[in-house]
């Protein structure tokens, strides 16, 4: 298929009305691809790997770093979905996409483990090689145990979701096909990503990305919340939503769109968006008021104690550009990722609960539950409507909401 066509439709079929009228296009059919799905699969599968190598031998900084960078953070993911998705045709790829799963399974709770535990040591301590001064810390003992068997729990319960009778039980709640790989393996995943950001912040009492380690390690590091690489996480992580929707390898453009939710919002559509963009920013100014109250008068620990290291880590944000460029990746690519590919799939309660997960790295048990609360919504909006009106609809909050702060009205917590 021509790529640049495929992007091109894309946003006509979104915004314009040139290719799509009533939320359906037309698509010539010589843009089509000839090819097999086995083969598009194995000529994506090797791009990816190419990358990977090109990354690891020939790393860079700058934009080419950014660039292929973004493309690292989603390969493991795309690949997976790959190799299941060529097994229907050819059985071996099925046992190496089991290995796969169960080795990114590890991967993924080894690195929030390891990092939980450089959050939990002061970093005065690290640079000064002085870890006898950790002997008889209790606190920090207790922490690491915590951490370490909720970690090891997670990669039991994430390989148990691989497993066919646990499917069965989970699709009673939820619509996946018990006996298809991808779906199981997509369930590990989602289970996985959902443990063990809370794990880590039951652990470690922190959000690690506010820890002093983290910040420090940020700091003269100005590309990790650069404008480019905001972008070019976006353009990744929309790429790999359709790839892993099956795009080039079972699905044509205009159903991997359908599966995505992503169509050409109807003006009345657009009017709610921006509508309830706004609006959520007073509902959620009030709902994050009480469940702080809540959690002050139960004398539980709140996002606020970050305050400062919350300014620090959204510093990109707080410009003019910055909060345009990043109220556009985090609202259409957290949209069209978790609920236009996981939500119709897992189920409304899982992607908001991954969503708010993958916040926990960044806020306290009081902003996750706020973001938990928010995802539902969206979730809703995502089955009322579509993934384009809950994209503009995110947009639009995070805007208004990065505004505010900017001109002093709100905190940014």
């Amino acid at each position: 298929m021509n790529f640049a066509f495929v992007f091109h439709y894309i946003f006509s079929c979104m915004f314009c009305s040139k290719y799509a009228k009533n939320n359906t296009v037309a698509i010539p059919h010589y843009y089509m691809t000839e090819n097999s799905p086995y083969t598009n699969s194995i000529v994506i599968t090797l791009l990816f790997f190419a990358i990977i190598l090109f990354s690891t031998f020939f790393s860079s900084d700058g934009m080419i770093g950014s660039f292929f960078t973004g493309a690292i953070e989603v390969a493991p993911f795309v690949l997976l979905a790959l190799f299941f998705m060529v097994s229907k045709d050819f059985p071996i790829f099925r046992r190496i996409a089991y290995l796969w799963e169960v080795l990114f399974i590890i991967f993924l709770t080894i690195a929030v483990w390891g990092v939980s535990l450089i959050a939990l040591v002061p970093s005065d301590i690290v640079l000064a090689e002085n870890f006898d001064a950790l002997e008889g810390d209790i606190d920090l003992f207790v922490s690491i145990i915590i951490i370490s068997i909720g970690a090891l729990c997670t990669a039991f319960l994430s390989g148990a979701c691989l497993l066919r009778q646990v499917a069965e039980k989970v699709a009673l709640y939820i619509p996946i096909d018990p006996d298809s790989d991808l779906h199981r393996g997509g369930l590990a995943i989602i289970v996985a990503l959902i443990l063990l950001p809370f794990i880590s912040l039951a652990g470690t009492g922190m959000p690690i990305l506010l820890s002093e380690a983290h910040l420090q390690g940020m700091a003269g590091a100005e590309s990790m919340s650069s404008p480019f690489t905001s972008l070019v996480s976006l353009v990744w992580i929309v790429i790999a939503s359709f790839l892993i929707a099956g795009l080039f390898t079972g699905k044509t453009l205009p159903e991997t769109l359908q599966r995505l939710g992503l169509v050409r919002p109807t003006g009345e559509e657009v009017g709610i968006a921006c509508g309830t963009g706004v609006a959520l920013v007073g509902v959620f100014l009030a709902i994050d008021f009480v469940i702080k109250m809540i959690f002050t008068t139960l004398g539980l620990p709140t996002t606020a104690l970050y305050e400062q290291q919350l300014m620090l880590l959204f510093a990109g944000a707080l410009t003019i550009p910055g909060a345009i460029i990043m109220s556009i990746v985090a609202g259409f690519g957290e949209e069209i990722s978790i609920r236009g590919l996981i939500q119709p799939r897992y189920g409304i309660i899982l992607a908001s609960l991954c969503f708010a997960a993958l916040h926990a790295f960044q806020y306290h048990w009081d902003g996750v539950l706020s973001v938990f609360f928010i995802g539902l919504i969206f979730g809703w909006m995502r089955t009322r409507w579509n993934t384009t009106t809950t994209a503009i609809s995110h947009t639009i909050y995070d805007l208004v909401y990065f505004s505010l702060i900017m001109a002093g009205v709100v905190g940014i917590i």
